[in-house]
């Protein structure tokens, strides 16, 4: 419950600061959400999994380095994406004709977007392969679990946070103890 309200205070400010800030300070601030997220992610993933000193010494770095190496890949895929959509909008309601050029950027862009995915999947196969390696099979099947009940949290955390940024939501009363 503390770590919900841990995800759900870090959402908020993410969200809620980022139209505050130009478009520096908001990539700033959303590296630092994104390094706080993680850093939350791994301290539950120690007590969910009850690591011990090695397992963690083991797994923290790895961990560390696929994600940072999945960000960057993640960037260059909405990247690709957000090129793709500009490419493929009709310009200014003309009729889309034949255009050798634009074809071509758009294989070229499907082609760059197949490769983001698949070197994404890679990483997601390589973290899998470390952790069998390393974690127990209960320590396994906890992890499997983890990943899913985090991710859902952290969703619904911010489609929340985004909702109350929006106007649709009204904050939470106080819980009384």
């Amino acid at each position: 419950m503390k770590t919900n309200k841990i995800i759900s205070s870090l959402a908020v400010l993410a969200l809620a600061a980022a139209p505050v800030f130009g478009q520096d300070e908001s990539a700033e601030l959303r590296r630092q959400m994104r390094n706080n997220v993680g850093t939350l992610r791994l301290l539950r993933l120690t007590q969910t999994l009850n690591l011990t000193e090695e397992q963690t010494a083991r797994i923290y770095p790895a961990i560390n380095r696929l994600e940072r190496e999945k960000v960057v890949l993640q960037q260059d895929l909405a990247k690709d994406l957000l090129d793709l959509r500009r490419s493929l909008r009709p310009l200014n309601g003309i009729a889309e004709r034949a255009d050798r050029d634009r074809d071509e950027r758009l294989r070229q862009a499907v082609r760059r977007i197949g490769e983001c995915r698949r070197q994404l999947r890679m990483k997601e196969d390589e973290l899998e392969v470390f952790l069998e390696k390393t974690l127990t099979p209960v320590q396994q099947a906890r992890y499997d679990l983890f990943q899913i009940d985090f991710n859902q949290g952290l969703g619904d955390v911010l489609n929340r946070a985004r909702m109350r940024r929006q106007g649709q939501l009204q904050p939470a009363a106080p819980v009384k103890k």
